[in-house]
């Protein structure tokens, strides 16, 4: 049943998702990584981000964003926050997730 819920609210959004250049980001994945994908677009796009068995609650993710920009995160699935963030070293974002084995799918904007 909750499967079937979270596969509703990624249908909503999937078409969207996959015109962006798809792109991953993190660490390689390795069973205890912070890992994902990113959908760049203009000025927008998405991050899916995965939290392996690391027992760090808070993964610093590489992306495909330049470093110093602001970006708004909002949460579409998963267990993230709503979050605005200035990206850091090659293009880094801050993501929290309290459980191992958990994901977030993210859009985000650039603001200007």
């Amino acid at each position: 049943l909750k499967l079937g819920s979270l596969i509703a609210k990624y249908k909503k959004v999937q078409h969207d998702f996959h015109k962006g250049t798809i792109l991953p980001i993190g660490e390689e994945p390795s069973g205890r990584s912070w890992t994902g994908f990113q959908s760049l677009q203009k000025d927008r796009g998405y991050f899916i981000v995965f939290r392996e068995n690391t027992t760090s609650s808070t993964g610093v993710l590489e992306t495909w964003l330049p470093e110093n920009v602001k970006i708004q995160l909002n949460p579409l699935l998963g267990r993230g926050k709503p979050a605005t963030q200035t990206t850091g070293r090659k293009g880094s974002v801050k993501v929290e997730l309290p459980a191992v084995n958990d994901f977030v799918m993210y859009s985000y904007t650039i603001l200007r």
